[in-house]
């Protein structure tokens, strides 16, 4: 759960800093997972990566792939090298969204809908944990 230092994590420790119902707490942070920041980003890759194989197909040189690459950075979103070259990140490899959306499609989970719930329920010992912790220890309302 990263202890509460992303969006559903951090939401479902401060929904739950109110002593609201822990499912409701659940249910803030599954909310803060609709963005394509964070939940949905596993969505955002694979729809990227089936876009590039259809826009350029199987057999890619170098030079197609670093414009398609450009042309994407150019409209907002991210890709490693190009970001190395650029120099605008320290650390720009794929985290889990890059991998995650290509995993349940290759098992046959096909429906990028429930991605972000099966992320979701993946979530909850973890942030209902912490949930139970910041009680049991009587941390503060969050501001």
């Amino acid at each position: 759960d990263h202890e509460g230092g992303n969006v559903s994590a951090h939401t479902s420790h401060l929904v739950g800093s109110a002593l609201s119902d822990p499912y409701l707490a659940f249910a803030a942070a599954m909310n803060g997972l609709a963005g394509p920041l964070h939940g949905l980003a596993n969505q955002e890759v694979l729809l990227w990566l089936t876009n590039l194989q259809k826009e350029l197909g199987q057999e890619v040189s170098d030079e197609k792939l670093r414009d398609f690459i450009w042309n994407t950075l150019n409209s907002g979103r991210i890709v490693p090298n190009v970001l190395l070259e650029q120099g605008k990140a320290k650390n720009p490899w794929p985290n889990v969204d890059a991998h995650s959306g290509v995993l349940l499609q290759y098992y046959g989970m096909k429906e990028m809908n429930y991605y972000t719930v099966l992320f979701g329920v993946s979530r909850a010992l973890g942030v209902l944990s912490q949930l139970i912790w910041s009680r049991a220890l009587g941390f503060p309302l969050e501001r």
